[in-house]
């Protein structure tokens, strides 16, 4: 019956891709009477130097594997890939396995191991041969299977009993009854029998005392073969395992060693190298700390020198601003309607080289604070509107001389009453109009004023020049660029007024960019957060273009000012100015001086100067305050600050000793009766009188001058008389 099952499996699997691959070579294998088909392929077959793993598949239903030489876990997963992919050809048509080791030489512990993974994973049935000699081996996996597992795995002997077992004929031993044997023969038997037991009684002494040597790693242990024990026998496959085991056993013995001997190199060799690693880190912190201490020094040094850079600007600063000041204010002094016309060109030739001096004296002082980070930002309430409209009249003269009409475009919803650092907002705004006035032949120059995201409003500077190329725009803000460097250049400067603009514009957290075609002028832009402040009483509504009216002098009759300052030609030329608008002026040359003064009179105004010796202007303006309020002032007294100290906070610095405002030197005569105009508290009954046309540092003929009295001074005091009426009362006095 079991025959003829079998012969109906294999005509059915003739029909399959089997009977293809067999008809190529035609193969048979010889099991009894019966003629097995066999099928070898190339790609089923694995060798390295020491190793061989070879598949054969016998009737399209059994798959045999022979493995050979030293078996390493790498063959096992290299014959696991080459029985999957005859698995995924044949799919559920491979009934059974055959693991051939009978040419295994040895077969380690890992080996073992993974093999144990793909006959766990096997779901034929499978039939094992162990090595030859050494059936312990097959032992050791088989006693490790899952129970699953090993319901589905028997052992065998030999090949020839594996395919006997499969395709052999089916035979039924005969049982011999005891009660048939002879007296002599039972008696033969049980000799044999106690012949046997004392053998297997030998042979279990030796194993145990092999077992006691095994389990105590002794070097004396002999080998399991010496025993010749039945390998059928039941002590025969224990000696078979402890024979395995008792190899493993050297196996990891040998590999502990080995390890062992390796992690001792390995931490003699990690020893030597943190050693090295501590050597070299402790000269490491030697040259850190020497490195350290050359740092601190060179830093020593840099702070030493920024501060005498600091201290070089300022003196610089104070000795080239306080000659300007005094040249400046002289020529806005000469009367040029008495000049001839090539006289009055002259005037102002000079006029115009003395602002543009001090324009590149202040970027060069301004960019110098820059580098330095000495620059902070104030926030105040200010009217932008009115900012926007001083920046465009004071370079209104400049555009009239070039035909060039400014204008302001102002949105009447726009909400003037502005939170920002005003004077840096105004500076920004001067630089780009003039720029635009300066590149600019004919047209108009608009700015522009719009809400933007939040509270950022954005500025726009739009004039009708030649424009400027794409590839040129990213020069614009470098420090000293000019995008013509010729020598032949139309237009001068100092090429740091962008580059401040926009440091200035970053610093108050804006941006600043620019566009612009070549033909079709250029719009240079600026974005700032300016959050809206409530309007104060008194403020007036920003029109929506530039005014155009005529600014109007200053009457300044029967009130009294005190000019503090150390330089005569300062004290001189500020004394002048207040005294051709009918103002009384006195003077101090130090603030202590002024400290005395102001004790014993009473003064509509103070033009503070600041660096002076005995006592400097913060101090003297700092007593004053404290002054009024002991008497109860009400009212104070307008402090103006008037110096040449441009390097520092000096604004922060004025705010907190009480001065009212700030203007540097050197200043133009607007600047100053614009500041003293916004100070100076209201006159009962006065008013402005007529009006006179004003224009930028053109000076117009000057109101009759009232002689000083010089009842009070001696004659032999000629550096009073020089305060009190200058150097044209000494010439006058002399001529007498």
């Amino acid at each position: 019956a079991l025959a003829q099952i079998r012969r109906q499996q294999r005509q059915s699997v003739d029909q399959s891709e089997f009977l293809q691959w067999w008809q190529e070579v035609q193969e048979t294998m010889q099991v009894g009477d019966q003629s097995l088909k066999v099928v070898r392929r190339p790609q089923w077959v694995y060798d390295t130097e020491t190793a061989r793993v070879e598949y054969l598949l016998i009737e399209g239903e059994t798959v045999l594997t022979n493995l050979s030489g030293v078996i390493e876990p790498d063959i096992i997963e290299r014959g696991l890939e080459i029985m999957n992919q005859i698995v995924a050809q044949l799919g559920d048509r491979i009934r059974y396995r055959i693991a051939n080791a009978t040419e295994v030489t040895v077969a380690s512990y890992l080996t073992r191991i993974k093999g144990l993974q793909a006959f766990r994973l096997a779901d034929q049935t499978t039939l094992m041969v162990p090595p030859a000699g050494k059936p312990g081996l097959a032992q050791t996996v088989y006693s490790l299977l899952p129970a699953a597992a090993r319901q589905k795995t028997q052992l065998v002997d030999n090949l020839d009993q594996a395919l006997q077992q499969l395709y052999g004929p089916v035979e039924i031993a005969a049982e011999v009854s005891v009660e048939k044997l002879s007296p002599a023969d039972l008696r033969k038997e049980v000799s044999q029998l106690r012949q046997q037991i004392g053998q297997y009684q030998q042979q279990a002494d030796r194993i145990t005392q092999q077992l006691s040597q095994m389990l105590w790693l002794t070097e004396e242990a002999d080998s399991v073969d010496s025993l010749q024990l039945d390998s059928d026998s039941a002590l025969g496959h224990l000696a078979s395992v402890v024979e395995v085991v008792q190899s493993d056993l050297k196996e990891f013995s040998a590999q502990r060693d080995q390890y062992q001997q390796e992690l001792e190199q390995k931490v003699g060799q990690r020893t030597k190298l943190l050693n090295r690693a501590l050597e070299q880190a402790q000269r490491a912190q030697l040259t850190a700390e020497k490195l350290q201490a050359k740092a601190e020094a060179a830093q020593a040094e840099a702070e030493e020198a920024n501060q005498a850079k600091s201290q070089f600007l300022s003196r610089m600063s104070h000795e080239i601003r306080t000659p300007m000041n005094g040249i400046l204010g002289y020529l806005s002094l000469i009367p040029q309607q008495r000049l001839e016309e090539a006289d009055r060109q002259d005037v102002q030739q000079a006029i115009d080289s003395s602002l543009h001096l001090r324009q590149v004296v202040n970027e060069i002082l301004d960019f110098s604070r820059l580098q330095a980070a000495e620059i902070s930002y104030q926030t105040a309430a200010f009217d932008l509107g009115q900012t926007c409209r001083q920046a465009l009249d004071m370079l209104k003269p400049l555009a009239e001389q070039k035909g060039i009409r400014l204008q302001l475009a102002w949105p009447p919803q726009l909400e003037a009453r502005r939170s920002g650092d005003q004077p840096r907002v105004k500076q920004v705004l001067i630089n780009l109009v003039g720029n635009a006035i300066k590149f600019s032949d004919h047209g108009e120059v608009w700015l522009r004023v719009a809400p933007g995201e939040g509270d950022r409003l954005r500025f726009e500077v739009i004039d009708q020049g030649p424009g400027i190329a794409q590839e040129q725009q990213p020069r614009l803000f470098e420090a000293f660029s000019q995008l013509d460097e010729s020598n032949t250049r139309r237009h001068g400067g100092s090429g740091l007024g962008l580059t401040i603009s926009r440091q200035f514009v970053q610093g108050m957290g804006g941006q600043m960019g620019v566009e612009s075609q070549l033909g079709l002028g250029s719009t240079f832009w600026f974005e700032l957060p300016m959050a809206v402040v409530e309007m104060e009483a008194g403020i007036e509504a920003t029109p929506t273009s530039v005014v155009t009216e005529d600014a109007t002098e200053l009457d300044l009759s029967g009130r009294r000012a005190l000019v503090v300052d150390d330089e005569a030609v300062n004290r001189l030329l500020a004394g002048r100015l207040l005294e051709r608008l009918g103002c009384q002026v006195e003077q101090a040359v130090d603030g202590q001086q002024a400290l005395d003064r102001f004790q014993v009179g009473r003064y509509d105004l103070i033009l503070m100067d600041l660096q002076m010796p005995v006592m400097d202007g913060y101090q003297a303006s700092r007593q004053i305050r404290r002054l009024e309020q002991e008497q109860g002032i009400e009212e104070r007294i307008p402090i103006l600050a008037v110096t040449a100290s441009a390097w520092g906070e000096v604004e922060e610095r004025c705010r907190q000793v009480g001065i009212d405002a700030y203007i540097s030197k050197p200043f133009r005569r607007e600047e100053l009766l614009e500041e003293i105009q916004r100070r100076l508290r209201p006159r009962p009954h006065s008013r402005l009188e007529a009006e006179v046309e004003t224009e930028d540092l053109v000076v117009p003929e000057p109101p009759a001058e009232t002689e000083p009295s010089i009842e009070a001074v001696a004659l032999f005091q000629p550096d009073q008389l020089m305060e009190l009426g200058g150097p044209e009362m000494v010439v006058e006095i002399s001529a007498l």
